[in-house]
């Protein structure tokens, strides 16, 4: 009998280690998560400036103040965003030693979610400069066109 409940104990003891490590690894993946989410926070919220300044130059060349200023209005509300993926990031990486699986599993999600708002915002201000860049490259090549075409005629007088 004392075998029986020996070999009980064991199992259940096995069982429970097994559940702990399941919550240990996904805790550690957790953690390398918000780590990773802090840095791209910081690299986002450095990144949005620079392309409302690009944004703000090429408007200025080209003339389209109506089109800046929606931008730099989205800009706005997508830095209140990151504040807030901020704020979410904070309320994940706290994780309690023993915290149950069902936890840990729900900040991993959250986690999730703040790395897919990360990257579209990231896709978003990373085209927006490619874009300027483009544009601006357009705008260099047309009025080096026109200063060629100037200066044309008079190599002919």
């Amino acid at each position: 009998m004392w075998i029986t409940i020996g070999g009980l104990l064991v199992s259940i003891l096995a069982l429970w280690r097994a559940g702990r490590l399941r919550v240990l690894d996904l805790r550690t993946t957790l953690r390398n998560d918000a780590a990773e989410l802090r840095l791209a926070l910081e690299n986002l919220a450095a990144t949005i400036p620079a392309a409302v300044q690009s944004r703000e130059r090429l408007a200025a060349a080209t003339g389209q103040a109506g089109a800046f200023q929606q931008f730099r209005l989205e800009a706005e509300t997508d830095r209140a965003t990151v504040e807030t993926l901020r704020a979410r990031l904070s309320g994940i990486e706290p994780i309690p030693l023993l915290a149950s699986y069902d936890t840990v599993e729900a900040k991993v999600v959250t986690a999730h979610e703040v790395r897919l708002r990360v990257q579209q915002l990231r896709e978003k201000y990373t085209a927006a400069a490619a874009g300027d860049a483009q544009e601006r490259e357009y705008l260099r090549a047309a009025a080096e066109a026109r200063a060629r075409a100037a200066q044309a005629p008079e190599a002919w007088g």
